[in-house]
């Protein structure tokens, strides 16, 4: 799904949830928000999902969580459902977390410059820079996001510079 399109149907479902921030309200109104977010996004294991994760959250408290993610890393949140490999890190990310994504411009991109997945491309850059992992991930998103042809564009412009060689 484009950014554009998640982006605007998040800021709506946001309003139906309050701002994510009184989860008792959201649950015991699971009925009639989940109606009014099934209108703007019609997806209904998805929308399961995110209530499921507020639950899980009110049960298991914020610090609780907190404690388990820091201990167990991402092995924590790839166990929770509806979380797989993408979005526990995408979920990481939001949290502040220095992590890439593994989503489909980002492993065409590392794979092509030599690297076995997303993290180690956008760690080498983040060392080489000084930036830190997800403004790497993010502005590789971006770019391949808005060009069609990112791979081209990205082994021409790398190759005239010379800076493909180096890495390999």
């Amino acid at each position: 799904m484009n950014y554009s399109v998640v982006d605007k149907k998040f800021k709506e479902m946001e309003v139906l949830f309050s701002g994510w921030h009184n989860s008792i309200d959201i649950i015991d109104n699971k009925k009639s928000i989940f109606k009014r977010v099934l209108k703007i996004f019609n997806n209904k294991k998805k929308i399961d999902a995110i209530f499921e994760f507020i639950c899980f959250l009110e049960k298991e408290g914020i610090e609780k969580f907190k404690t388990n993610l820091v201990l167990n890393g991402i092995e924590y949140v790839i166990n929770l459902s509806f979380f797989g490999p993408a979005t526990s890190r995408h979920f990481l990310k939001n949290l502040e977390i220095s992590i890439a994504k593994p989503d489909r411009y980002l492993e065409r991109i590392s794979y092509k410059f030599g690297f076995d997945n997303t993290n180690s491309f956008c760690e080498y850059l983040s060392d080489g820079i000084d930036e830190d992992i997800r403004v790497i991930d993010l502005v590789f998103w971006r770019y391949a996001n808005l060009n069609r042809d990112y791979i081209y564009q990205l082994d021409k412009y790398l190759a005239k510079t010379n800076y493909a060689l180096s890495i390999n």
